[in-house]
């Protein structure tokens, strides 16, 4: 006989960084889902966007909704699928790959059995192992230690209680639940933390449990199931009662602690306090500058002079990585100085003389910066490449002013962002890559114009998105599209589109 099918349904909204590790999280399951749907629920940062059309594109199931929060989403992706068994996984959580098998192996020898939950395991902002309540009203109702998000069920539970209260952008796992126990439905739950939550200080949990939208939304849950909290009611009184009163005692306990700690931290800092001043009485300074206490870099012309520029350490790895790419007609703009393998050498500015569809390969390497209309750029290489034909950019994002450039003519830095919304406007979203390159320690270095070669390669290698040095951008145009060009706010067909030509400055 066939085990019943199981249907995983992955909302995301602005997940893109964590979206991956939430889907690969389902795909390793021991006990595989037959179904997989990813649910956008209106998406606007670019990276998120550019995710799911690369998912789609390979193949995985997208489908989008219109910004109505998750319960719309959980309930939208689930419509699509006809599995007996569904879960719901939030974009960035991730299971334990034996979570399906587990709850399903539950359901298969319990017909009467309608859903499975698990612990869960907090990760990010706090470490912590939780267990839901006893899967009843009163339980559910007077510590909302309800089952969580991620709970196996039989899609005839799903579809008794009308699924997800739509209208309700917070509590509606509470409503799910209390309307599910309400119906008479029964479950169980694992011991073992098979879900990993994250916990995270811009989640959507923590925006409802603020007091104005927590007293709304507890008004709208309790008028909605007046019936059942009237039934209950002593319970549900005595239930909260002892529940308030744990946790209060479990505050005083958090706040003794605290205190403890508070004072331990006060003696450390005291205690180091002694130690800097003995050490500053001896010469000891508290951070040791050595060669970098001076206000003028040890080179000004970016370790050139020293070198290899650090800056081009990073430009060469990011051109040899793709060097499959550097074939047929080959543009690279300013100079040749990256690849020898240029069949045209060109300046931006006298583009506008070059055919659209001219050139297999476009390199353009630490330029960007230096002109004024960066979207005339973007939508000029989309423009002469040819179907199929791949850019390669580079720009700064942390650097001196450019000596070339001077300070009224250099005008940007970038960062992934904008990268992405940059060439966002003359590419589909999955056409094109965005990659940092550096971290802390080689920003440092960049700046005081120390070269490559002074560094070690592992402190080189070592990348940090949050402290970028060089942000490389790999672009294909398709082989059809039919979307235009857009270029300083209007747009006209692709084959009739003429660019004014790259300056440097607004003519």
């Amino acid at each position: 006989m066939t085990p019943p099918r199981i249907a995983a349904v992955i909302t995301c909204c602005d997940l893109g960084r964590l979206l991956l590790e939430a889907l690969e999280s389902v795909e390793r399951q021991t006990r595989p889902a037959a179904e997989i749907v990813v649910v956008d629920d209106a998406s606007t940062d670019i990276h998120t966007r550019q995710v799911l059309a690369r998912l789609e594109r390979e193949g995985t199931r997208v489908a989008r909704t219109d910004g109505r929060g998750a319960s719309a989403a959980r309930n939208g992706g689930a419509r699509l699928t006809s599995a007996e068994y569904i879960v719901w996984l939030d974009g960035d959580d991730t299971l334990e790959p034996r979570y399906f098998e587990a709850a399903a192996a539950a359901l298969d020898a319990d017909p009467d059995l309608d859903f499975v939950s698990c612990a869960l395991r907090a990760f990010g902002a706090a470490s912590y192992v939780w267990s839901p309540s006893r899967p009843t009203f009163v339980d559910a109702v007077s510590t909302g230690g309800v089952p969580h998000a991620s709970t196996m069920l039989r899609r005839r539970l799903w579809e008794a209680v009308g699924g997800f209260d739509e209208s309700l952008p917070s509590f509606e796992l509470l409503d799910f639940w209390a309307s599910a126990i309400d119906h008479g439905f029964r479950g169980i739950v694992l011991d073992e933390p098979l879900l990993n939550y994250r916990v995270r200080p811009g989640s959507g949990y923590r925006r409802s449990i603020l007091p104005g939208p927590y007293r709304a939304r507890l008004r709208h849950f309790y008028a909605k199931h007046r019936a059942a909290v009237e039934r209950e009611g002593l319970e549900l009184i005595l239930g909260k009662e002892a529940f308030l009163l744990s946790q209060r005692d479990y505050f005083r306990t958090i706040e003794s602690r605290a205190i403890s700690l508070e004072a331990e931290l006060a003696q450390l800092r005291l205690e180091i306090a002694d130690a800097a001043r003995l050490l500053e009485s001896r010469g000891v300074p508290r951070v040791d500058w050595g060669d970098f206490r001076r206000l003028q870099p040890l080179s000004r012309h970016a370790g050139r002079d020293r070198g290899k520029s650090i800056d081009r350490h990073y430009i060469e790895t990011f051109l040899e990585t793709h060097r499959a790419d550097v074939r047929g007609r080959v543009l690279e703009v300013r100079d040749s100085a990256y690849t020898q393998q240029a069949t045209v050498v060109a300046d931006l500015r006298r583009a506008d003389e070059i055919p659209s569809a001219s050139y297999d390969c476009l390199i353009l390497t630490q330029t960007l910066q230096l002109i004024d209309d960066v979207a005339a750029v973007a939508s000029e290489c989309a423009r002469i490449l040819r179907p199929g034909g791949v850019l390669l950019a580079t720009v700064p994002s942390i650097t001196k002013v450019d000596d070339e450039g001077g300070l009224d003519g250099d005008f940007w830095r970038l960062t992934e962002a904008s990268a992405r919304k940059l060439f966002a406007e003359a590419f589909p979203l999955d056409a094109f890559d965005v990659t940092s390159y550096g971290n802390v320690m080689a920003c440092t270095a960049f700046l005081h114009g120390m070269s490559a070669e002074e560094m070690r390669p592992a402190d080189l290698d070592h990348a940090d998105s949050n402290f970028p040095l060089v942000i490389a951008i790999r672009a294909v145009k398709p082989f059809e599209t039919a979307e235009p060009y857009v270029v300083s706010g209007f747009s006209r067909p692709t084959e009739q589109y003429v660019a004014s030509g790259f300056s440097r400055t607004s003519e």
